[in-house]
């Protein structure tokens, strides 16, 4: 069994499973707009934003304030090519931002395969800006408060 298998059981709940399946995430992923709905129904507040809809200055703004904040967390959906890594498009959760080196910490939710990694603003920007090909609309991150 993956490790993930069990912790998501309580992610999939029945109103959950009405807008996408545990089977087709595996299967085909989910999109920003399934994410978005998805977490709705888990009673938080959700901002989605495409990634081709910012250019670097307003991607690091965003995160800086966002990263800051305790009550807010962000989640990216990027191209894994993208950064250099096998796959295709994937859902992780953003740490940190270093100013020092203009770069954000990514924690990815396959730690069993992939570890932490710092991404500068610029990469990170063109990874979520490539087109989602089940949606066929761009990428982006999703900021999500209670």
């Amino acid at each position: 069994m993956r490790p993930t298998a069990t912790l998501q059981s309580n992610y999939f709940t029945p109103e959950v499973t009405k807008i996408i399946s545990p089977q087709t995430v595996l299967a085909m992923g989910m999109t920003r707009e399934q994410m978005v709905e998805t977490l709705v129904v888990h009673g938080v507040k959700v901002k989605s934003i495409a990634g081709d809809s910012l250019n670097d200055e307003e991607l690091r703004t965003l995160l800086q304030k966002a990263l800051g904040d305790d009550g807010q967390f962000v989640l990216v959906n990027y191209l894994r090519a993208t950064l250099g890594q096998v796959g295709g498009g994937h859902w992780s959760v953003l740490a940190a931002y270093d100013a020092q080196t203009d770069s954000v910490l990514i924690l990815d939710v396959a730690k069993y395969k992939y570890p932490p990694v710092w991404v500068s603003i610029s990469t990170l920007r063109q990874a979520i800006s490539t087109i989602d090909a089940t949606s066929n609309k761009a990428r982006g991150l999703v900021i999500v408060s209670q």
